[in-house]
């Protein structure tokens, strides 16, 4: 890509007034974009006097081609890309498969729709007019098929985008997972982690109560310890996860 050449045409595209200097240096820039279509208008614009009357004609054509340009696409790819989105749009808006079925993009509304949450369910809506939208563009780029790359690219390009939107969009909304499950999936996670550290407390103390079991002069570091181990052992029985049943014996 030339930045330079970019750069060239956005500072004349910047000129309110241009001289007859800038005019004949912008046409070179549109000689140098593409030179098939360009040749003639060029030659016109050196060979001749009032160069300032070609000055919005110039403008107008640079300006055609600047909008991909400054995207930093060269004219092939703009041929390229519009070859490949005309191609995705032909299958996707010739689709006749069923809603249940439709591949990656699926076009069925969801049979817990209405307990969604609002902005989900929204999703639903704007990808409908979405899809008008990128429909309506769609029929105006084939009416474009005589036209330049160049004054094809915006259209193509606010295609794209849609439908990369809508197929975004619509990820987000088969994908969902409603809260309540995803609720459930946490509380899981955390009592596992609960029995997991129940159990290697218990591990880790059994014997420590049992020695201070039957010395006196422990006694209160006894039932200290032995409370935080009855209430290890109640995590493992509300969780009906397996143990040492013998542990019991302590409390009894």
């Amino acid at each position: 890509m030339d930045k330079i050449l970019n750069d060239k045409i956005g500072a004349f595209l910047e000129i309110v007034n241009p001289t007859e200097d800038d005019v004949r240096s912008a046409s070179l820039l549109l000689l140098q974009v593409y030179p098939k279509r360009y040749r003639a208008l060029y030659n016109t614009i050196n060979s001749r006097g009032n160069i300032l009357r070609f000055a919005d004609k110039v403008k107008y054509e640079l300006s055609k081609h600047y909008t991909y340009l400054k995207d930093e696409k060269t004219r092939e790819d703009v041929v390229a890309d519009e070859k490949r989105v005309i191609g995705e749009m032909t299958k996707f808006f010739g689709e006749d498969k069923p809603v249940e079925s439709t591949g990656e993009l699926h076009r069925g509304k969801r049979s817990d729709h209405d307990s969604l949450p609002e902005d989900i369910k929204a999703i639903w809506e704007e990808n409908a007019n979405r899809y008008k939208a990128m429909k309506k563009l769609f029929h105006t780029l084939k009416g474009m098929e005589n036209a330049e790359p160049c004054d094809r690219y915006e259209t193509v390009k606010q295609l794209k985008d849609g439908y990369d939107t809508y197929r975004k969009r619509m990820q987000e909304y088969d994908t969902y997972v409603p809260k309540r499950v995803e609720e459930t999936a946490e509380t899981a996670n955390e009592l596992a982690k609960k029995v997991a550290s129940a159990r290697a407390y218990i591990s880790k103390n059994k014997d420590k109560v049992l020695a201070l079991k039957d010395d006196e002069s422990q006694a209160a570091a006894y039932a200290k310890k032995l409370t935080a181990l009855k209430e290890r052992v109640n995590i493992l029985i509300e969780a009906n996860a397996e143990f040492d049943r013998s542990i019991l014996e302590l409390f009894t």
